[in-house]
């Protein structure tokens, strides 16, 4: 089972290689995930569409993390490009830690999301 900090460097690396990222409505560009945080504003918590009770390797959906850009456009941020295994992985490390810590998986989801934006944050000591 993966620990915490490996499913932290896991899902901030593959979030990281999102970037730059371009609003489709506006056109503003955000060029790291911390200039992305700066900009943006969360949209509830992220949502998994896979329940680690039942979900196959094959059968993964993965999760997807929104946020509203200043225009007003929602944009997004998926697990899609992770590979199936690295997905199934997640999933499985999700759904332990949701009921060790009797938490939804959403929580569970935003919990790991503040961590790795506070992160991000945090490391890119307030530039852009």
């Amino acid at each position: 089972m993966l620990s915490d900090d490996e499913v932290t460097a896991i899902v901030r690396n593959h979030i990281e290689s999102k970037f730059p990222k371009l609003c489709g409505n506006c056109g503003r560009q955000y060029g790291s995930l911390a200039d992305y945080l700066r900009r943006t504003t969360h949209l509830g918590h992220p949502v998994s569409l896979d329940d680690p009770a039942t979900a196959l390797p094959e059968q993964l959906v993965g999760a997807i993390s929104y946020a509203n850009c200043p225009c007003g456009s929602t944009l997004a941020i998926s697990s899609s490009g992770l590979d199936v295994l690295t997905k199934f992985a997640l999933l499985q490390w999700a759904g332990a830690s949701a009921a060790r810590r009797r938490i939804s998986i959403g929580q569970l989801l935003s919990d790991l999301r503040q961590r790795i934006d506070d992160d991000a944050l945090q490391s890119d000591g307030g530039g852009s």
